[in-house]
C-alpha cells in the first residue's frame, strides 16, 4: 500500500509540474545546433532552427543552418530572399558596369578617339574592378557582404551617371576606372551565397547569381545600345552625342535604388543579422586572416583558370561590338544586338554550378575538377574555331556555342572557389580579381595583335589551363560527405587546410601507431612515415559529444602573441594533443601562421609532419632512454632538445643528421645542464666534436610570477649564451620564454617564444591575466568549447537519490537529464555535485557523482530542455559562460590539467 501511495504521489507531482509548463511551445525544443538552446544533430536527423525564421528550405544545422536546396518558387527569408536579392543586386551592378560598352562607338566618334584609346579605357575599368575585389574580399570575411551592397552600388552609380560629362580621353579613363567598382559586387555575392547555402548547393547558387549578372550584361547591350540610345536620339532630334551623354543616368538611378532596397529586406545569415548574433553571443563571421587564403597555391591555380573563363567573357564583351563592326561592317545597333548573345547565355553559368555539384555528389571533389578541365578544353577549342570563321552567319553560330561553354566554365570555377580555403571572401576576391586581370591581359593582346591571332592565343591558353585542375587541393569545410574524396585523393603533406573532426580523418591518413614508430623515411608527398599514417577514431561532427576548436580565436591569439613578440620567432606548442585541443585541428589552422611547432615526443612530431611538411618542429621531451628504445625516422626540419651527453650520443646513433638544442637548468631543477662542472663538461664534449649539428640553447623558467627569481634564471642563461656563442663560433638560437614570460618579461623573449597555454586562450596565471588587463590591452580568446547533449530525460520524485553511493538526495520532484560524459572522457569526478553545465543558455547543476561515462544534471529549471539538446560543459551558451578556470578552481588544479585531460578519442571539430 505504501508503495502504491508513493507512486500515486509521484505521478501527481509529475502531472502538476507538467501542467505548469504546458504553455511551452514546441519551438522551444527544436532549437538550432549553435543557439543557446540548441540540439546537437544526430545521424539522420535534420533540425530546424527557431532562431528567427521558419525555414522554407531544408536547412542543415551541421552547416550553421545553410540551405541544402534551392526552392525556386519561394522568396521567403532568409535563404531564398537572400538568393534573389543577390541575383538582382548583381544584375544591377552589371547594368552600370557594362552601360558604357554599347556607347563606346558613339564616344569614339564624338571625341575623335583611337581604337587603342578605347581598349586602354577598358583595361583601366578592369583594373578598378581588380583593386576593389581584392579589397572587398577580406572585408567580407570581417564584416559580411550584405551591408556592403548599398555602399558599393551607390558609389559605383556616381561615375556611371557622370559618363555624360566625359570630354577627353583622360576623362574617359577616370570614369571607367571608377565604374569598375561595380564589378566587385560579385565578391559580395559569392560570400553571401556561401553563408546561406550548404556545400551541396552553394556551387549552383553562386553560379546562377553569376549567370544572372552575365545575363544583365547582354540585356545591357540591348537596353542601352538598342533601346535607350535610339530612344534618346529621337528625343534629341537625332543628336547622337546628347543621347549618349544622357543614357547612363537611367541605369545609375536604378542601381542606387536596388542597393538600398536589398539591405532593407534581407539577412546576413540564416540565423539573422550580425548585430543580432553579437547580442546573442554567437559567432558572426569567419574573421579569417586574408593571407591564409592568399598563400594557397590552389588559389593561384584557380586564378589562372578564371582568367581563361571570366577573363575571356569580359574581353568578348568589350571586343564583340567593335569586332563585328570592323570585320563584318555592322552598325552599332546591330553589333550591340549580336554582342548581347554573350549576356543571353549568362544564365547557362548555373549549368556549370549544377554539373559541378552533381559531379561532387558522385565522386567527390575530384568530380568538380574533372568537369572544370573538360569545359575549359572545349572552350579553348571553340575560341580557336571562332578565330577562323570568315562568314557572318558562322561567326554568330560559333560565338553562341562558345558563349555557352564560357558561362559553364565560369560556373564550375565559382563552384570550386568556396572550397579552396575557409577565408572564402579573400579567396573569392583574389579569384574574381584574376578574371579581371585576365581580361586586362587579353585586352593588351587584342591591342597589339590582329583579331585572328589574338583569338588563337586566347584559345590555346584556355586549353592549357585545363591541365591545372589536378593541382587544386581543397579545404573542405566538413559537415557533409565530401571528406572521403579529400582523404583518398590528396596527401596530407600537401598541407590542405582541412577541418578535421568529421566522419573520417582520412585527410591525415589511415592508422597512426602511437607506440613504436618504424624507421620509415618520411617523404614530402606521403605520410606513410608514421606507421600507416594517422587516423582518429571514426568520429563524426554528427556525434553527440565533441570538442569545438575555434579557428578565429586560435588565429587571434596567435596574432596577439605575434604582435607582442614581433622581434622573436613564434612557436606553437602542440604537445599533449595540443593541450587537449587536437593536434590535427590546431596544426591545420596554424600551418603557415607560426614559425615553429613544439612537441614532447617523436610520435607527436610525426603527426605534425603529416599535416605540415615544412614548418620546423622542436621535440622537447626526449632523453637518452627514449633514443635507445625507439628508432628515429628522418623527418624534415626536426630538432631535438638534449639534456645530457649520453642523449647526444644516442641521438647521433639514431639520427646523426638531426639538429639539437642544448637545455640548461637555471632553476627548475628538472632537466638540463647546471652552471659549473656540468656546463664545462658539455662544452668540452662539444669542443671535441665540432661537426655536431648544435643549433640552439634553451631553458625553462620556474615561476614567472616571482620576477626576482625569473630574472636570476635569465641572467644565468644569458651568461651561458655568451660563452656558447664564442665557443660554437656560429649563431645559436636562444629561447627561454613560454606564455607567461612572453607576456610580462620582454627581455626574456630572445630569439623565440614558446607559446602553449596562452595560444589556446587560457591565462598562465591569475597574476599574468591581471597584469595584461590592467594595461587595458585586449585579452586572450578561449579556443575550446566542449559540448555534448542530453540523451535521456526523466522525472524523479522528492526523496530520490541520484547516482552511485547515494551522495545526493533531492527534496522536490526533479527533472534529470543524462549526459554521456564521464571521468573516462576527462570530466573529473571531483566535479560531482559541485559544477554545472549550460543548457538552453541556463546553468544546470551536476547532481550525483560523475560516473565513468555518464553524469546527471538537474534540468528542472529548463522545462523546454529535451533529448538531443546541446549541453555545454566548457564554453558559452546565451549570456552564460563556464570557463576552464572555473572548473580548475573547483577541482583545485590549474587550467592546463582541465583541457589536457579531455579524452583524445572525442571528436575535435574546427568551427567559425
Amino acid at each position: 500500500m505504501a508503495s502504491i501511495l508513493a507512486k500515486g504521489t509521484y505521478e501527481q507531482d509529475v502531472s502538476r509540474m507538467a501542467d505548469e509548463n504546458s504553455n511551452t511551445t514546441s519551438a522551444m525544443s527544436t532549437c538550432d545546433a549553435e543557439s543557446p538552446c540548441g540540439h546537437v544533430p544526430v545521424p539522420g536527423q535534420v533540425l530546424q532552427s527557431s532562431k528567427k525564421y521558419h525555414y522554407d528550405c531544408e536547412a542543415d544545422p551541421r552547416q550553421n543552418d545553410r540551405s541544402k536546396q534551392l526552392k525556386w518558387c519561394s522568396c521567403s527569408r532568409p535563404h531564398m530572399r537572400a538568393f534573389y536579392c543577390c541575383n538582382w543586386g548583381f544584375f544591377f551592378a552589371c547594368l552600370i558596369w557594362f552601360a558604357i560598352n554599347p556607347l563606346l562607338p558613339e564616344i569614339r566618334t564624338s571625341l575623335s578617339l583611337e581604337t587603342s584609346t578605347i581598349w586602354t579605357s577598358s583595361i583601366l575599368s578592369l583594373s578598378g574592378t581588380i583593386l576593389m575585389r581584392l579589397a572587398l574580399g577580406p572585408l567580407c570575411d570581417i564584416i559580411g557582404p550584405r551591408t556592403m551592397f548599398p555602399i558599393v552600388l551607390c558609389f559605383a552609380s556616381i561615375p556611371t551617371a557622370c559618363i555624360g560629362l566625359i570630354n577627353t580621353a583622360t576623362g574617359l579613363f577616370i570614369v571607367r576606372t571608377l565604374v569598375g567598382l561595380a564589378g566587385a559586387v560579385f565578391v559580395l555575392c559569392q560570400v553571401w551565397m556561401s553563408a546561406m547555402f550548404a556545400n551541396e548547393t552553394k556551387g549552383t547558387a553562386i553560379s546562377i547569381v553569376a549567370g544572372w549578372g552575365n545575363f544583365a550584361s547582354g540585356l545591357t547591350q540591348l537596353m542601352v545600345g538598342s533601346a535607350l540610345l535610339p530612344a534618346f536620339k529621337i528625343l534629341f532630334d537625332g543628336d547622337a552625342e546628347r543621347a549618349w551623354r544622357m543614357v547612363p543616368i537611367v541605369p545609375a538611378v536604378m542601381a542606387s535604388i536596388a542597393g538600398i532596397v536589398i539591405v532593407m529586406i534581407s539577412d546576413d545569415t540564416p540565423r539573422g543579422n550580425y548585430h543580432e548574433l553579437r547580442q546573442q553571443g554567437q559567432p558572426e563571421t569567419h574573421r579569417q586572416f586574408p593571407r591564409l587564403g592568399a598563400l594557397k597555391r590552389s588559389t593561384w591555380f584557380l586564378c589562372v583558370q578564371n582568367a581563361c573563363a571570366t577573363g575571356v567573357e569580359l574581353t568578348l564583351h568589350n571586343a564583340s561590338v567593335l569586332y563585328f563592326q570592323d570585320e563584318f561592317d555592322q552598325t552599332t545597333e546591330s553589333s550591340a544586338a549580336i554582342a548581347s548573345i554573350l549576356g543571353w547565355m549568362g544564365l547557362a553559368c548555373g549549368i556549370g554550378g549544377y554539373l559541378s555539384d552533381k559531379a561532387n555528389e558522385r565522386i567527390g571533389f575530384r568530380g568538380r575538377l574533372c568537369i572544370q578541365a573538360v569545359i575549359l578544353l572545349c572552350e579553348g577549342s571553340l575560341i580557336i574555331i571562332f578565330s577562323r570563321m570568315k562568314s557572318f552567319g558562322g561567326a554568330i553560330v560559333t560565338m553562341t556555342v562558345l558563349s555557352l561553354f564560357i558561362q559553364v566554365s565560369e560556373g564550375t570555377t565559382y563552384s570550386i572557389a568556396p572550397f579552396v580555403d575557409v577565408a572564402e571572401g579573400t579567396v573569392s576576391g583574389i579569384v574574381s580579381a584574376a578574371g579581371n586581370l585576365g581580361a586586362i591581359l587579353w585586352g593588351l593582346t587584342f591591342r597589339q595583335l590582329s583579331y585572328g591571332r589574338a583569338f588563337m592565343v586566347m584559345g590555346a591558353t584556355a586549353m592549357a589551363s585545363a591541365f591545372l585542375s589536378p593541382l587544386i587541393i581543397p579545404n573542405i569545410e566538413v559537415g557533409n560527405d565530401e571528406r572521403e574524396s579529400v582523404g583518398s585523393t590528396y596527401q596530407s603533406s600537401k598541407v590542405p587546410n582541412i577541418e578535421v573532426g568529421n566522419d573520417e580523418r582520412e585527410s591525415i591518413g589511415s592508422t597512426y601507431q602511437s607506440s613504436k614508430v618504424p624507421n620509415i623515411e618520411v617523404g614530402n608527398d606521403e605520410c606513410e612515415s608514421v606507421g600507416s599514417t594517422y587516423q582518429s577514431s571514426k568520429s563524426s561532427k554528427k556525434s553527440v559529444q565533441r570538442v569545438e576548436v575555434s579557428r578565429s580565436a586560435l588565429l587571434a591569439n596567435a596574432d596577439f602573441f605575434r604582435r607582442r613578440c614581433s622581434d622573436s620567432h613564434l612557436m606553437a606548442v602542440v604537445k599533449s594533443n595540443a593541450y587537449g585541443h587536437g593536434i590535427p585541428e590546431v596544426v591545420s589552422v596554424l600551418s603557415g601562421v607560426v614559425d615553429w611547432f613544439g612537441v614532447n615526443s617523436f610520435e607527436e612530431a610525426a603527426r605534425v609532419r603529416c599535416l605540415d611538411s615544412e614548418t620546423p618542429i622542436l621535440v622537447m621531451g626526449m632523453n637518452a632512454c627514449h633514443f635507445e628504445e625507439q628508432a628515429i625516422a628522418p623527418l624534415q626540419n626536426l630538432t631535438f632538445v638534449i639534456s645530457s651527453i649520453r642523449a647526444i650520443e644516442r641521438l647521433r646513433a639514431s639520427a646523426p643528421d638531426s639538429d639539437f638544442h642544448v637545455k640548461l637548468d637555471t632553476g627548475l631543477s628538472r632537466l638540463g645542464y647546471r652552471q659549473g662542472d656540468e656546463m664545462n663538461a658539455l662544452l668540452s664534449y662539444l669542443g671535441h666534436h665540432p661537426d655536431l649539428p648544435w643549433t640552439g640553447i634553451m631553458t625553462h623558467f620556474a615561476n614567472v610570477d616571482d620576477e626576482t627569481y625569473t630574472l636570476n634564471q635569465l641572467g644565468q642563461f644569458l651568461t651561458f649564451r655568451s660563452q656558447a656563442q664564442e665557443f660554437a663560433k656560429r649563431p645559436l638560437m636562444a629561447h627561454a620564454a613560454a606564455s607567461s614570460a612572453a607576456l610580462t618579461i620582454p627581455e626574456s623573449r630572445l630569439d623565440m617564444v614558446r607559446v602553449g597555454i596562452g595560444l589556446y586562450g587560457l591565462w598562465p596565471s591569475h597574476e599574468v591575466e591581471q597584469s595584461i588587463k590592467s594595461r587595458s590591452e585586449p585579452g586572450l580568446k578561449p579556443v575550446m568549447q566542449w559540448v555534448s547533449c542530453i540523451v535521456h530525460c526523466h522525472w524523479i520524485p522528492a526523496g530520490s537519490f541520484v547516482g552511485y553511493d547515494c551522495t545526493l538526495q533531492v527534496n522536490h520532484p526533479t527533472r534529470i537529464g543524462v549526459v554521456p560524459i564521464g571521468y573516462f572522457e576527462g570530466y573529473c569526478r571531483a566535479l560531482s555535485n559541485r559544477s554545472s553545465v549550460l543548457i538552453c543558455g541556463r546553468r544546470c547543476n551536476v547532481v550525483g557523482p560523475v560516473s565513468m561515462n555518464m553524469m546527471n544534471v538537474d534540468i528542472t529549471s529548463v522545462p523546454q530542455a529535451c533529448e538531443g539538446d546541446r549541453v555545454v560543459l566548457i564554453g558559452k551558451s546565451g549570456e552564460e559562460v563556464i570557463s576552464v578556470e572555473d572548473l580548475a578552481q573547483i577541482m583545485g588544479t590549474i587550467p592546463y590539467e582541465v583541457v589536457s585531460r579531455v579524452k583524445e578519442s572525442l571528436p575535435r571539430v574546427i568551427v567559425d
